[in-house]
């Protein structure tokens, strides 16, 4: 196994190769996940034998201070964009606990601008034989949240849609859809929703609960906070979060979330200003006392 860092330079001939996307730690005390892989793909049954791109300088890798002169995080990026476009198979790690410590972690939002949605679709596979793939969707979007139906002849998902090589599907909302196994036939469902669809839940009698748009009763008596980011953490400590109006929400319907597309920065940083001059104006908050928090790229 032939292991490729950010600092190294490209192999002129690879003939195999996965890249080990992020995220990465940014606390040197926090083991790099990428070790364990690396063990995985070495060990019995996989025996991996081709390259492994990883986009961190080798030092720093096994923990080292990496020599500056040697690397820049402007070369890597287009490292990362080449090696990105050779590997036959890229590799995320979610973590699924934090063992009681909250690490920061790093990633980078480029790996988005790879990612068509007409690559990603539902196959089949006859286990008793050695039939071919049956190709079951052509949504070109992104099939998530996959359940088996109750009487098992259907097939319920989620779709969104990133980005298309053919830019038909231009669908932006998460939708929800069944696909009947005994015809192939795709239906959507809840389709007069306008907004954009979380999650649902299986009845017993084959019908679907769709769990669309939260509300709360007036009287309940919660702690509110504006929605900021790490606000899932927050809600799990029982404080009720609002997701704040502005040219980034999605339960709109496509035509408003198209407004946006291509220009995720300034609509959304209007809107959030002019939302604070609003609150300011109305007298619900006091100037002296605003915070604004979570917007991931900090530039208002």
């Amino acid at each position: 196994m032939q292991l490729v860092f950010a600092d190294h330079p490209i192999p002129s001939v690879v003939t195999k190769s996965i890249f080990l996307a992020g995220p990465s730690p940014r606390d040197k005390d926090v083991i790099d996940w990428r070790h364990e892989a690396l063990s995985c793909l070495c060990s019995s049954p996989i025996n991996y034998d081709g390259t492994v791109f990883i986009p961190i300088p080798e030092q720093r890798f096994y923990g080292k201070d990496h020599n500056p002169s040697t690397w820049t995080y402007d070369n890597q990026i287009s490292w990362e964009c080449e090696c990105r476009h050779i590997a036959d198979l890229i590799i995320f790690w979610i973590p699924r606990h934090i063992d009681g410590r909250m690490p920061g972690f790093t990633t980078n939002v480029e790996f988005g601008e790879d990612l068509h949605s007409d690559d990603f679709e539902l196959y089949a596979i006859e286990l008793r034989n050695t039939s071919p793939l049956l190709k079951l969707t052509h949504n070109e979007a992104f099939e998530i949240g996959l359940q088996l139906s109750i009487d098992g002849r259907h097939i319920l998902f989620q779709t969104f849609n990133v980005n298309s090589n053919k830019e038909k599907f231009n669908n932006t909302q998460y939708g929800l859809y069944s696909l009947n196994l005994m015809n192939g036939q795709i239906t959507r469902l809840g389709e007069k929703f306008r907004g954009s669809i979380i999650r649902y839940a299986l009845k017993p009698d084959s019908g679907v609960y769709i769990l669309g748009q939260l509300g709360t009763e007036a009287s309940l008596n919660v702690l509110e906070l504006v929605w900021y980011h790490r606000a899932p953490l927050v809600a799990s400590e029982g404080w009720l979060v609002l997701e704040p109006n502005y040219r980034r929400s999605t339960g709109y319907g496509d035509e408003f979330l198209n407004e946006i597309r291509y220009r995720p920065l300034s609509r959304l940083g209007k809107d959030i200003l002019c939302g604070v001059d609003q609150l300011i104006k109305d007298g619900i908050v006091d100037p002296q006392r605003l915070a604004v928090g979570g917007i991931v790229m900090v530039i208002f």
